[in-house]
């Protein structure tokens, strides 16, 4: 007898970033509906401890080494199969000083760009996804007046090389990687039409895990700033970001491919985001970053 498709078990979910914040609180609403997750985590240590919070199965993804993003998408295609009901491409980080990669590579750019650029290409070779959500943030939008520097061309031979010394160049590969989240959520959308492929911004969000590379007096600020910030009309909690995305990740939240949505609603991405020819060239040559970077740890 055939079970109904109703009654079949969901898909399961891959989760980035999902040991604080938005994704880890992301990770416990889908597990209690009945998903079957899989988080990841830099650290062993913080892996473990959400997977046993949450229920989910943690895996163990340093998205700055394309041996570990590679190690981990074996992992992963193991652990669930040959079908993803969603990917959550969710991880970030931001620093405030020239830091690179062991490879070289500038390391908010390689995080939050390069190394998801990576999974999803491992994964999706392998598997059937139902649908993608790569996280980006209002900052890739100067429009937005978000207090961030303007995002870079995105040329990305510049943007992997460590800027000059300052908090400022530093900090302009945060909006600049955000930038190119939406730019590669829109051209996958293009490159994959069976896939539903969503950017989204979580909102400003005092209290997450994202400003752990700062200096501990930055971090003192950013948290005494949270009940000041609360009142601001772009500013949320990781309660209600992650109550949005676990919706995009299920799908009861149905919205198109190739959009970007914010606060929960579908909105108009910054103008920079919606050049076809930046975003394939984007692509393109981050596929041949990867495929040279792996050659180089042969």
């Amino acid at each position: 007898m055939t079970l109904d498709a109703t009654f079949s078990e969901p898909a399961p979910v891959v989760l980035t970033g999902g040991t604080s914040g938005v994704g880890l609180r992301t990770a416990g609403r889908l597990v209690r509906a009945g998903h079957h997750v899989v988080l990841t985590g830099t650290r062993p240590t913080g892996v473990a401890r959400a997977a046993d919070a949450t229920g989910a199965t943690g895996v163990v993804l340093d998205l700055a080494s394309p041996a570990s993003v590679d190690r981990a998408a074996d992992e992963i295609l193991a652990r669930t199969g040959g079908r993803l009901g969603a990917v959550l491409l969710n991880a970030g980080t931001q620093v405030s000083a020239p830091t690179a990669t062991p490879d070289g590579l500038e390391i908010t750019i390689a995080v939050n760009h390069v190394g998801h650029v990576q999974l999803w290409e491992r994964l999706r070779a392998a598997a059937l996804v139902d649908r993608l959500v790569i996280t980006s943030s209002g900052t890739h939008d100067p429009a937005q007046r978000t207090g961030m520097p303007e995002p870079l061309p995105m040329v990305l031979d510049d943007l992997v090389r460590p800027p000059a010394p300052g908090i400022t160049a530093s900090l302009q590969r945060y909006p600049t990687s955000k930038l190119a989240n939406v730019l590669t959520a829109y051209e996958i959308a293009r490159r994959s039409p069976r896939t539903t492929v969503v950017a989204y911004d979580p909102g400003l969000m005092p209290g997450t895990g994202l400003v752990r590379h700062q200096p501990t007096w930055f971090r003192t600020v950013w948290r005494g700033l949270g009940p000041l910030l609360a009142v601001l009309p772009r500013v949320t909690t990781p309660a209600a970001s992650s109550r949005h995305l676990a919706a995009l990740a299920d799908g009861s939240r149905d919205v198109p491919t190739g959009v970007y949505v914010s606060g929960g609603r579908v909105v108009a991405s910054s103008v920079a985001s919606r050049d076809e020819e930046v975003a394939r060239r984007l692509y393109d040559d981050t596929l041949a970053l990867v495929e040279r970077r792996r050659a180089a740890v042969g």
